[in-house]
């Protein structure tokens, strides 16, 4: 399988606002264009201004211990997996051959986990 590079105008092709309204077109397409049958595109392997979508996330945990009689102790636990339950969008499609180029169709992340746990300590 051959790696196809595209055709590149040379400007900057980052663009800048709410995520959300940009899934369907991450960075402006606009500056690639598809090479030639047979020949391999004018663009770089990797573009140092071009960037996908960060990655944050929010995990908190609860405990507390209770002194039940003298040898036994009992902790409760609540833990929250991406508390804030925030989206955390994938890569967009960088194959310029693809119907999708420059669209984000995934996603990084779960959403929301909560778990409890009891412990007992004796």
């Amino acid at each position: 399988m051959q790696t196809l590079y595209a055709n590149t105008t040379g400007q900057n092709a980052t663009l800048h606002g709410d995520i959300h309204g940009r899934l369907n077109g991450y960075f402006n397409k606009a500056v690639f264009s598809q090479p030639q049958p047979y020949h391999l595109g004018n663009g770089p392997a990797y573009y140092d201004n071009l960037r996908g979508p960060g990655l944050a996330s929010t995990d908190l945990s609860l405990f507390k211990e209770f002194h039940a009689v003298e040898r036994l102790n009992v902790q409760f636990r609540a833990e929250a997996f991406n508390a804030f339950n925030h989206v955390q969008f994938g890569n967009p499609d960088t194959n310029v051959t693809d119907p999708g180029f420059g669209a984000i169709t995934s996603q990084n992340n779960l959403p929301r986990q909560i778990q409890f746990g009891l412990k007992l300590l004796f």
